[in-house]
């Protein structure tokens, strides 16, 4: 069994009426640690029973762990709801390794901020002895009619936003089980939602079970059972290589780097992608459009207030520019950086801090030769430049002689970077009404570095 170093945060969920304890068994002589697993949530983890899925996981030949577990998951229950209620303050108090956490499923995208309840949740796992593993959601399943792929990808940013910035707010582990169903929801032939466009069939709960063996173990799911589910094996094998992927493409890669997405196809991208926008259609990269376009989960190492982005782009004639009036955007992140394209010129913008006046940058593309080039956006400690091909073509100051420091960006800026279209300042990286300024060309290999 195959291990993975478990990244900055990991999630995990539980929903239903009543506590419940399964214990798992191993028919292996090899010694293993069995491990208290509760999970406290609503019908996300009751639907199909999630916590004795995780179970059975655990009686697999070579699993790395049996569990022992327990729920409690009250339909539409949130994490106020698990806070208030002294019969969860009590099941905590019982005793458990981990203390999984799944808060009400639309709350990614109506609640603003760290909930203190979850906060005073936090609290209550550590006074026990316990770690707590937060367990990310999904959006809603395209249904043409309230959820369009717009609300979707919305949605989908949304859910990582809320969880990962939870977790770093508690240190906990966040489950990226949400990760794991967008990569896997970009085979259209795949269904992992029930016939309400919300809850999981069997292979969304597999999946999700795979991604909590995955978080608590650090171990990676390849070889598990399926769950007693009645999943087919090449469907077990096809999730787990999912969830492989899903943990692979999150691992933070070594410094200086922050990101990388090679936007090629490749299980390397940790990103979203909207409508039919296909990794790779156009080599190296994507062909993007007002209908499509991708973004970037939110990471707090995206916070940096020194840092050098790029990205390549191409177009058959870069000396026609963009109509007059209009941007194209190559990168962005909302309130601030971006880089976008306006007539024959590259403009460039980075606001320090929210009470901060944005810093601009300008230079000529007149010249550019058609087809690919590197477009680069760097932010210094004192000025902030672009450069094409390694070549610089403007730099502004960025600081005022004397000052020492860059201030420190606003807390509230929970987005990742958008591709090929503007962001908006709210806790997405994208709007539908942004597409009219959408990059109408190929994008390929986005990096970030500090």
């Amino acid at each position: 069994m195959r291990a993975y170093a478990i990244a900055t945060l990991c999630l995990l969920s539980a929903c239903g009426d009543n506590s419940k304890v399964a214990v798992s068994h191993d028919a292996s002589s090899v010694p293993v640690p069995t491990l208290r697993v509760l999970f406290l949530g609503n019908s996300y983890t009751e639907v199909n029973n999630l916590p004795a899925v995780l179970a059975s996981l655990g009686t697999s030949p070579g699993a790395v762990a049996h569990f022992e577990v327990g729920s409690r998951t009250p339909g539409g229950q949130t994490w106020e709801g698990h806070d208030a209620d002294p019969e969860d303050t009590a099941l905590i108090a019982q005793g458990w390794d981990y203390v999984v956490l799944q808060d009400q499923s639309e709350q990614p995208w109506l609640a603003r901020g760290v909930k203190p309840a979850l906060m005073s949740l936090d609290t209550k796992v550590k006074a026990a002895g316990a770690k707590t593993v937060l367990y990310m959601t999904w959006a809603r399943a395209v249904d043409n009619d309230t959820v369009t792929y717009d609300t979707k990808f919305q949605q989908d940013l949304a859910v990582d936003r809320y969880y990962v910035q939870a977790g770093a707010a508690i240190t906990a582990r966040v489950a990226p089980v949400g990760r794991a169903w967008e990569r896997a929801l970009r085979d259209p032939t795949r269904v992992l939602h029930v016939e309400d466009h919300s809850h999981p069939n069997a292979q969304g709960t597999y999946l999700a079970a795979c991604m909590m063996y995955a978080t608590i173990t650090g171990a990676l799911p390849d070889g598990l059972n399926d769950g007693g589910l009645g999943i087919a094996g090449d469907q077990t094998v096809q999730l787990q290589k999912i969830a492989d992927d899903t943990l692979a493409a999150r691992m933070p890669p070594a410094a200086p780097l922050v990101g990388t997405w090679p936007l090629d196809g490749t299980a390397g991208n940790d990103m979203l992608v909207a409508h039919d926008l296909a990794l790779g259609d156009t080599p190296p990269g994507a062909t993007f459009s007002p209908e499509k376009y991708a973004a970037t989960p939110y990471d707090p190492a995206l916070d940096a207030q020194t840092f050098t982005v790029s990205i390549s782009a191409s177009r058959a004639d870069w000396s026609t520019g963009v109509a007059a009036g209009m941007f194209e955007f190559l990168f962005s992140r909302a309130d601030h950086f971006d880089v976008y394209e306006q007539g024959t010129e590259l403009h460039a913008s980075f606001t320090p801090s929210k009470d901060a006046a944005a810093v601009y940058v300008v230079g000529s593309l007149a010249s550019l030769t058609p087809g690919w080039h590197r477009f680069t956006l760097e932010v210094s400690a004192t000025a902030v430049s672009v450069a094409v091909d390694g070549a610089s073509i403007a730099s502004t100051p960025l600081v005022p002689a004397g000052a020492t420091e860059i201030p420190a960006p606003p807390p509230e800026r929970f987005t990742g970077i958008a591709i090929g279209v503007a962001p908006v300042p709210d806790d997405q990286s994208y709007w539908p009404a942004a597409a009219r300024y959408a990059f109408t060309g190929a994008l390929a290999d986005l990096e970030m570095s500090r």
